[in-house]
C-alpha cells in the first residue's frame, strides 16, 4: 500500500511537472509573439515617420535612375550639395498636377549663385566637377549655358533664397527643373534619397 501510495505520488508530479513545462512553453511562444509584433510595430513606426518609398517616373535623372526605379527616401538629415531629392513641384508650373512628384539633384543650396559655361558648373563663381554626368545613350550629357540671374524661373534672383533650393535632373536636355519652374522650398521636399531597391541588379546606396 504504501509501495502504491509513493508510485502514484511520483507519477503525479510528473504529471504537474509535464503540464507545469507546457505552460512555460506556451508563455515562452507567447511572449516571443508579443516581442515580435512590438518589433514589427516599431519598425512600421519608425519608418512612416522617417522613410518613405518612392518610383520614378521619366528620364529625367538618367543615367542615375530610369524609369520605373524605386527607392527609399529619408526624411531627416541635412540636404547637402549633389543630394537627390524628392519633392513637390511649384505650385503653378504648366503640365503637372497636384499628385506629381518629381527626382532631382540638388545643385545650389540657399544663399548660392549657379551658372553654366561651356559645359561646366560654377557655383560662386568656382567650378564644380560633375562626375554623375555621364553619356546616354552614347551621346554627351550637354548642359546649355546660363545664368541664374538671366532666367525667368527664378525672378532673375541672384543667390538661391533661403529655405530654397536650385534643382536640376542629370539628364539635362530632357528634364523640367530649376531652369524651368523656378526654386524649390524646403516645405515641398518630401526626402532625400537614401537607397535604390529596385530592380535589384542595380541596388545603391545615395
Amino acid at each position: 500500500m504504501v509501495r502504491y501510495t509513493a508510485v502514484k505520488s511520483r507519477a503525479r508530479r510528473l504529471y504537474i511537472k509535464k503540464q507545469a513545462s507546457k505552460t512555460e512553453r506556451l508563455l515562452y511562444y507567447l511572449q516571443l509573439l508579443f516581442l515580435s509584433v512590438i518589433n514589427v510595430l516599431i519598425v512600421l513606426i519608425v519608418f512612416t515617420f522617417f522613410f518613405k518609398t518612392s518610383i520614378v517616373d521619366g528620364d529625367s535623372m538618367q543615367p542615375t535612375f530610369n524609369d520605373k526605379d524605386k527607392c527609399v527616401l529619408r526624411k531627416f538629415g541635412k540636404i547637402k550639395r549633389f543630394n537627390i531629392i524628392v519633392f513637390q513641384p511649384p505650385q503653378g508650373f504648366v503640365g503637372i498636377n497636384s499628385k506629381d512628384h518629381f527626382i532631382k539633384r540638388v545643385i545650389g543650396l540657399p544663399g548660392d549663385h549657379v551658372s553654366f559655361k561651356n559645359n561646366s558648373l560654377y557655383i560662386n563663381n568656382k567650378k564644380y566637377p560633375e562626375k554623375f554626368i555621364n553619356k546616354i545613350n552614347g551621346e554627351k550629357n550637354m548642359t546649355f549655358d546660363f545664368n541664374m540671374a538671366d532666367l525667368v524661373a527664378t525672378n532673375h534672383a541672384k543667390k538661391v533664397p533661403s529655405g530654397s533650393y536650385f534643382v536640376m535632373g542629370d539628364n539635362r536636355a530632357h528634364s523640367s527643373d530649376s531652369r524651368y519652374f523656378g526654386f524649390v522650398k524646403k516645405e515641398r521636399i518630401n526626402g532625400i534619397v537614401f537607397f535604390r531597391f529596385a530592380p535589384l541588379t542595380r541596388f545603391r546606396l545615395f
